[in-house]
């Protein structure tokens, strides 16, 4: 058979507590499974967790505003790439 539980290694998620329970529950039946959390949703996370303190609220703002105008203005986007 090509696709199976003995084809598979890693299972990735997120942190959520249901897919940890559940991951747990796998490795009983599967103990030759291994869960990995989601790297981008960590990151995700913690840049949520970040944006929220005063200091870098007002960064993050001015950066969304540059990125706006960036990708508003074809002439500043071509020179951006160049």
């Amino acid at each position: 058979e090509d696709v199976g539980a003995d084809k598979v290694v890693l299972v990735v998620t997120d942190s959520a507590t249901n897919n940890v329970a559940a991951a747990r529950l796998l490795k009983q039946k599967r103990p030759n499974i291994f869960r990995s959390g989601c790297a981008a949703h960590t990151v995700d996370l913690m840049f949520e967790g970040i944006s929220k303190l005063p200091g870098f609220a007002k960064l993050i703002d001015q950066s969304k505003a540059l990125t706006i105008f960036v990708y508003a203005h074809h002439k500043t986007l071509s020179m951006m790439r160049a």
